[in-house]
């Protein structure tokens, strides 16, 4: 009788549909096995070192700025930003770039980053419960625009842009910007240059009546 191949182990190949991967989440796989003997084994034993541990992420980070907005004028020597990010597994780095123009603002180029938080900063902060804070100076009457970039750990991307901003303390460019005090200026220097040719009219017609 020929002898059997003696085995110390056996192989296979097992398959886990990827739907039960679908939502975002972290997860664990824990593999069960029993062979004709009835010994067990498990890839979460001690002995083996094998766990499979994993996490699916397909969400960007949330950024929002809390006091900074499109097309407005703040009077301020600095403007001290506020934002909140978050993700709903682990944020990796969040960087700021800044940059001032004129005109329209199109084809707005940024240079480095202004500020960044890499993973050990942004730690810090969660730990304290701290938001994000950068300052934006006002040197500058020109107007201002800013990028926020927020990438998670799983490469997820987020991109905001804020722009046509003024933080300044010049005076004309705080009238210029604000509608209401910019018209009703130039309503007051109309009544004014008005009333002054009305009584110029009126000086001369009564030098001409005597």
């Amino acid at each position: 009788m020929p002898r059997r191949p003696f085995r110390l182990f056996s192989t296979g190949r097992l398959k886990i549909a990827k739907s039960n991967f679908e939502q975002d989440g972290a997860y664990s796989i824990a593999l069960y096995s029993v062979d004709e003997a009835s010994n067990i084994s498990e890839n979460t034993m001690e002995s083996k070192k094998v766990e499979i541990n994993f996490a699916i992420d397909k969400t960007k980070p949330d950024v929002i700025v809390t006091n900074l907005n499109d097309s407005t004028t703040y009077s301020e020597e600095n403007k001290s930003v506020t934002m909140v990010v978050s993700d709903n597994l682990k944020l990796d780095t969040v960087s700021v770039y800044h940059t001032t123009y004129s005109g329209n603002g199109e084809n707005i180029s940024y240079g480095e980053a202004a500020e960044t938080w890499d993973s050990t900063r942004i730690n810090e902060l969660i730990a304290k419960n701290e938001d994000f804070q950068f300052t934006i100076p006002g040197d500058s009457t020109d107007k201002h625009s800013i990028k926020v970039v927020a990438k998670d750990a799983a490469g997820c991307e987020n991109i905001i842009e804020i722009k046509d901003f003024y933080v300044t303390t010049n005076w004309w460019i705080n009238i210029k910007t604000n509608a209401i005090v910019f018209y009703s200026l130039i309503a007051g220097i109309v009544a004014v240059v008005g009333g002054i040719g009305v009584f110029v009219a009126r000086k001369r017609k009564k030098q001409k009546v005597n």
